[in-house]
């Protein structure tokens, strides 16, 4: 799996869940979800949920507070995964 793999599947993953077009994110991933697109906690743990499974990663607690972009998401899934 490479990055633009990751990339992809995690799109994928945010705009279902958000129920948004990829246009909204893409160019943006360094908006903060969370005041931008009215992300609630229950939408967020539902993306995190979804990339656990999908990598098969571990997302602690403490490491979701700092999940606020679609960058920093794609950034702790890549280093989860140990790409370069």
């Amino acid at each position: 799996m490479n990055l633009v793999d990751v990339k992809e599947k995690l799109m994928s993953i945010v705009t279902e869940i958000l129920e948004v077009d990829r246009s909204v994110i893409e160019g943006k991933e360094d908006v903060n979800l969370f005041k931008e697109l009215d992300v609630d906690s229950l939408l967020a743990l539902e993306i995190i949920a979804n990339v656990e499974t999908k990598y098969n990663i571990k997302i602690e607690d403490e490491e979701i507070e700092t999940l606020v972009s679609f960058n920093k998401m794609l950034e702790m899934v890549k280093n989860k995964l140990n790409i370069k």
